[in-house]
């Protein structure tokens, strides 16, 4: 009513019609649910690095920090455990997140999955590298802030790696290795 007769939104759209076999391919994609995306796109493989970096990395490193801070890190280590079950124990909570989060992703999106070596292969390293990372990002901070913005910058930096190894040769080696 403020800004005077205007006419109504649905009467100015026009239709279009699409050609015939591009027909097809919208009512295909109309279809198409969560699981299909998630089984046959990348979107699958980066929920899981995801899972994988969060429980292995970046709960790690922010749990560990606040340990630090709090001094109840400083309590832990007088106790009796050796330093090896100190961080097995770690490893063990954060490990077994990040492989139990990741079976539960794989077995609402493709229980076939789990019969593959491959994919327990992959989830194991993923799960050992990522806690590897976040015991080093650790060991190098001082306050809860610092390991949380260091374990976000690995994670832009390894998603900017990917990128860019999608479109240029060079980059694909770095990424491999990572």
């Amino acid at each position: 009513e403020h800004f005077g007769k205007m006419p109504q939104f649905f009467e100015t759209i026009e239709s279009v019609q699409l050609p015939a076999q591009e027909a097809g391919s919208r009512a295909a994609l109309e279809n198409v649910s969560l699981a299909y995306m998630l089984k046959h796109t990348p979107i699958g493989t980066v929920l899981l690095t995801s899972i994988q970096f969060f429980a292995a990395c970046g709960l790690l490193v922010s749990l560990a920090a606040q340990e630090r801070e709090k001094g109840s890190l400083r309590a832990l280590l007088l106790t009796p455990a050796t330093y090896f079950e100190f961080v097995a124990s770690k490893a063990l909570v954060h490990g077994g997140l990040a492989i139990g989060t990741s079976v539960l992703v794989v077995l609402a999106i493709n229980l076939s999955v789990l019969a593959s070596l491959l994919f327990w292969t992959t989830i194991l390293l993923a799960t050992m590298g990522y806690f590897a990372l976040g015991l080093l990002i650790t060991s190098f901070a001082k306050n809860q802030t610092a390991p949380n913005l260091l374990s976000f910058t690995y994670l832009l930096a390894i998603g900017t790696l990917n990128l860019l190894s999608m479109r240029f040769e060079v980059f694909q080696l770095l990424s491999a290795l990572t």
